[in-house]
């Protein structure tokens, strides 16, 4: 009885086929692991702005981004040049969102982006707070949301202004993480704005009345840092349609 072997020739051929099909299968596969990680990115940003109107319910105002070493998502140790950052405590919502440091950074940040580790010094973020500046200074002039003075009430337009979303810092031809989400147009490294459109093209947000979206990437830096809408009506409170624009300070 004659043996039915593969011939090399054959075995050549159903490796090559395997391997086109793998080939055409990854960015499917990518693409679909990359749609989990915006989803639970979503779920993320929507525990954020609940666990910031939780802290507006007990406090009269939004939370500002920072005061001292306390900042919105963690704490902040060592010196200037030298920063560390604990996500895991003591920041102004782990009372409302828990101590996990992946409850606090959207999960397509850091090494899965090529970022690094997240904890460190200039790469702490991946998620930023509504900031007309690029300071966590706040003045009496300061009209971010996050300038600890700001009342739900006070906003005016709440389901279009921004709380928080995907956000990084372009420098030197690089993504670094920033706890800042800017408008496009605010000085510092950049001007395109800090949202970082990093699922896909797309970001996602968290909204001041609760609801969350994703974005299409407008314009900005080859690294997909930038804007989705060029105007200052997301970031400011007080935007309506006659009054579009802040005030220069």
């Amino acid at each position: 009885m004659r043996k039915n072997n593969f011939t090399l020739i054959e075995l050549l051929v159903v490796i090559a086929i395997i391997a086109i099909l793998a080939g055409m299968l990854m960015p499917a596969l990518s693409s679909a692991r990359e749609r989990g990680r915006s989803a639970s990115c979503m779920n993320i940003l929507k525990q954020y702005a609940l666990a910031n109107i939780m802290y507006a319910d007990g406090n009269k105002v939004f939370c500002p981004v920072a005061s001292g070493n306390i900042f919105f998502y963690g704490t902040r140790g060592g010196g200037h040049g030298s920063f560390t950052y604990d996500l895991t405590k003591g920041g102004f919502l782990h009372e409302y969102m828990g101590n996990s440091k992946e409850a606090m950074l959207c999960p397509s940040f850091g090494p899965t982006a090529g970022i690094g580790d997240a904890t460190k010094a200039s790469q702490v973020g991946g998620i930023g707070y509504n900031r007309l500046t690029w300071s966590s200074t706040i003045g009496s002039s300061d009209l971010s949301i996050s300038n600890g003075l700001t009342s739900p009430g006070k906003v005016k337009r709440p389901s279009d202004v921004v709380m928080f979303g995907d956000a990084g810092m372009y420098a030197g031809g690089k993504v670094s993480g920033t706890g800042y989400l800017v408008p496009n147009g605010v000085g510092m490294q950049d001007t395109n704005g800090s949202a970082h459109f990093r699922h896909g093209n797309m970001a996602n947000f968290a909204w001041v009345d609760g609801h969350v979206s994703s974005e299409r990437f407008l314009a900005g830096t080859d690294q997909k840092t930038g804007h989705f809408e060029p105007s200052y009506k997301h970031f400011w409170g007080d935007w309506t349609e006659s009054n579009p624009t802040p005030p220069s300070n």
